[in-house]
């Protein structure tokens, strides 16, 4: 019997310890932009940056871009760095901060 495929799968967030502190960054969500020169390769022709795209098997008019605000545990308190995008990036894959954060056994009114 063939196993079925399971599709594709993506952390949601992703703890370590830095120095002293506990550091959880969470995926607010991602979402797929056309027009990705001169975003990235600006100092490059629009012809430059799409042989450099096609020789690393990268498109070069879209990206993924993706949101990953940081939650910073000092011991003494729940620091977040970037609120997300909130309800306004639902449409694009995004605004999923306070789920995810719940998911990663941190709520949103633990934060200090």
């Amino acid at each position: 019997m063939t196993a079925p495929l399971l599709g594709e799968a993506r952390a949601t967030h992703h703890r370590f310890v830095l120095g002293a502190f506990e550091v959880t960054s969470v995926l607010d969500g991602a979402g797929v932009r056309d027009g990705i020169h001169p975003i990235f390769g600006h100092d490059q022709s629009k012809e430059t940056f799409a042989a450099y795209a096609n020789e690393r098997h990268m498109p070069a008019d879209r990206y993924e871009h993706s949101f990953a605000p940081a939650l910073v545990n000092t011991g003494e308190a729940l620091v977040l760095f970037d609120a997300g995008l909130g309800a306004m990036g639902r449409e694009g894959g995004a605004g999923l901060l306070t789920r995810r954060m719940a998911e990663a056994g941190v709520p949103a009114e633990a934060v200090d």
